[in-house]
């Protein structure tokens, strides 16, 4: 794929032709899509290519230049994909097929698209070089290779369902590439008709266990969306718990303190009870647990929007430098968040809230499911985000309705994460994040965006609530 594209361009894709005499036609194919498309196809939806690319021959071009050097510089693998032959006819999908339903023979059906994933192993010394000696038995032609748009498998359409062949190779240039098959393994049942990469379906016959889990969970839900997303998180040592729809990212898991208010809070019979309203018999919404570095600075924590019913929240790993229970705020403050996400969504009826995009009768719906099964929710996005008065400042609705309505909830979370502090404690920590937002008066307590409930505490109130936190966190350890 050609990734220096512009914003706006489209999509490119460098294809490759073998020619009869070993060399290459080289081609630039031109995807004419929009950016929202782009992250569509990014997050595995349906895009329509009819019409909307071009093909264009690049003069003078670069493979042979290209597959005259090592490729894999360390562990390493290749993924290919050789589609069957049409069962009408002696060619594989994407040639032409002259099929008659008429001729008489049911055996002559097409079937769904399908092919055979070709996984080749190299492990390659630190220097490039192959680790074992030799060379290959026979310097054969690698099989077909359907390099695809860059986004998914490279296959030409419809389930993997045909053996999957797990193979080894050595560290040598591509072209010279022999494959020594180590065995097969079918790849079927309901996690088939997932659309997985090569390398996902490889590690699901790799870990057969999981794979079972997999088809168990579809079976009994069919999620595909939450169902891929797990694979995904599998992929990169990530946890997934089926019963709360709920994936543990490997980011977050081996980050020590992370971990370890998470397994804590699950204790915790309220935090307990608001992650099982993800439970997958009962919700719309899934959920996935991540962290990392790439947040702004003085953000604990962020909750996504769902896309594809996935609703993430992800930890800032730069503001941990906090004790224990103020990391535990942290989370069921997020949860919160998701809570209030999983109920518009359940109001839209649709994979994610992305309103500008909804159709006039999709946004109608919306707001007449919203106002009749949330009014709470209703009147808080109304009264702070889509009909603001115009002597009012927007604010944020989910923060304006927590200040005013869930304090209680969290600060019966933090009491069963740790009884041991004061209500004093309790009640401070459970402001942190709902106070408001822009520039900061110490003075007064107050922000130039502060949330009403906020602003109605005494200006004494507020000042002995930010003197409880600040004693609470510097006379308590950093989370560890």
């Amino acid at each position: 794929m050609v990734t220096n594209t512009p914003s706006g361009e489209g999509l490119q894709n460098i294809l490759l032709s073998l020619q009869d005499d070993g060399s290459y036609k080289e081609f630039l194919v031109h995807y004419d899509i929009t950016d929202e498309e782009i992250t569509r196809l990014d997050n595995r939806e349906e895009v329509d290519f009819s019409n909307r690319f071009s093909m264009i021959e690049i003069e003078g071009g670069f493979s042979n230049q290209l597959f005259s050097k090592v490729l894999y510089q360390d562990d390493c693998i290749l993924m290919e994909y050789i589609p069957d032959t049409c069962s009408s006819g002696n060619h594989v999908y994407g040639q032409a097929c002259e099929y008659d339903e008429d001729d008489g023979n049911p055996n002559t059906n097409p079937p769904p698209n399908s092919g055979e994933i070709i996984v080749t192993e190299f492990t390659c010394n630190p220097s490039g070089g192959p680790s074992g000696g030799g060379a290959p038995s026979n310097g054969g032609t690698p099989p077909p290779y359907n390099p695809g748009n860059g986004h998914g498998n490279g296959s030409t359409g419809g389930n993997t369902s045909s053996p999957t062949t797990s193979c080894k190779g050595k560290c040598v240039p591509i072209g010279d590439i022999d494959f020594e098959c180590t065995g097969t393994e079918p790849f079927n049942g309901p996690s088939a008709n997932l659309n997985l990469s090569a390398e996902e379906v490889c590690f699901l016959l790799n870990n057969l266990l999981l794979k079972d889990q997999l088809d168990t969970y579809l079976e009994e839900n069919g999620n595909d969306e939450f169902a891929e997303a797990a694979v995904e998180a599998w992929l990169l040592d990530g946890e997934v718990d089926w019963d709360e729809e709920l994936i543990l990212d490997s980011d977050l898991k081996n980050n020590t303190c992370l971990n370890s208010v998470y397994i804590e809070m699950g204790k915790a019979p309220t935090f307990a009870n608001y992650l099982s309203n993800f439970d997958s018999d009962m919700s719309v919404a899934n959920l996935k647990l991540t962290s990392n570095t790439n947040l702004i600075s003085g953000t604990n924590a962020q909750t996504s929007p769902p896309q594809n019913y996935l609703i993430t929240i992800t930890f800032n790993e730069n503001n941990l430098d906090r004790p224990n229970l103020s990391i535990a705020r942290t989370f069921i403050h997020e949860i919160i968040h998701a809570e209030v996400f999983r109920k518009l969504l359940s109001a839209a009826n649709q994979p994610n809230l992305n309103y500008t995009q909804y159709t006039e009768e999709q946004w109608r719906n919306y707001i007449i499911n919203l106002r009749n099964n949330f009014e709470g929710l209703y009147d808080y996005y109304m009264r702070w985000k889509w009909d603001v008065p115009h002597d009012q400042t927007p604010s944020d609705p989910q923060h304006e309705a927590m200040a005013q309505h869930y304090r209680d909830i969290v600060i019966q979370a933090l009491m069963e994460y740790d009884p041991n502090q004061t209500n004093d404690v309790y009640e401070a920590l459970a402001w942190e994040g709902l106070m408001g937002s822009g520039t900061f008066n110490a003075t007064t307590g107050l922000y130039s965006n502060s949330t009403v409930a906020w602003s109605n505490l005494s200006q004494q109130e507020r000042l002995n609530t930010l003197s409880v936190i600040n004693t609470f966190k510097s006379s308590n350890p950093n989370c560890q």
